[in-house]
């Protein structure tokens, strides 16, 4: 599944916004992988004129743009998960990620996890599950403090939930939570949501919401 977004707007200012988003998944027996990537990144810019002359006859007009990046955030994650049984729904995985944030101040973040995890839910209209695990995180920002411990484990919580409501409607939350084993008080969350709607077989109307 690929989304693809672009705003633009015009004026004294002018904006840019391009958005991306996959995932991958291939399902075998016991097993399954999945590939997430998604990009966004919006460029502002001011546009300013000015009159400068001698009069209103005389005069030579100038125009100045100033553009910064706003939001620019990249993230890849893979995983694997594995049932220990057919039917079972118990299951343990293992994953890495990459992301990107340079205006919030990261440079790279890199990701590793392991862990166990249960299925609650598992039918055509309803599929949930949570798990639970250990990881290890190594992170570069753009202006490391004094003292900063780039290479630390963590402690992982991640939930997806995927509603079907009505005949082509699709609700979908995806929640991650990190907590840093070496300081407690620095954790991290991810919440995506979603909501699909089908317009025929290939493609779909889609609105989201991250946090």
């Amino acid at each position: 599944v690929a989304t693809l977004s672009y705003v633009a707007t015009a004026g004294n200012a002018e904006g840019q916004t391009f958005g991306f988003g996959n995932e991958f998944l291939y399902k075998r027996n016991h097993s399954a992988f999945s590939l997430k990537v998604g990009a966004i990144r919006a460029n502002s810019t001011i546009v300013t004129h000015a009159a400068v002359g001698n009069s209103l006859q005389d005069y030579a007009l100038s125009e100045t743009r100033t553009s910064t990046t706003t939001p620019e955030s990249y993230f890849l994650n893979g995983r694997y998960d594995h049932r220990l049984k057919d039917k079972d729904r118990w299951y343990f995985y293992g994953g890495a990620g990459w992301e990107r944030n340079r205006p919030a101040g990261l440079d790279n973040k890199y990701t590793s996890m392991l862990g166990f995890g249960r299925i609650w839910a598992d039918s055509d209209r309803t599929k949930f599950r949570t798990d639970a695990g250990f990881g290890y995180t190594r992170e570069r920002p753009l202006a490391p403090p004094a003292g900063f411990q780039s290479n630390y484990g963590t402690f992982n919580l991640t939930s997806l939930l995927k509603q079907k409501v009505g005949a082509a409607t699709l609700y979908t939350l995806d929640l991650t939570a990190t907590d840093n084993l070496a300081d407690s008080p620095d954790y991290s969350g991810t919440l995506r949501q979603g909501l699909v709607v089908s317009i025929n077989r290939t493609l779909a109307l889609k609105i989201g919401y991250d946090v």
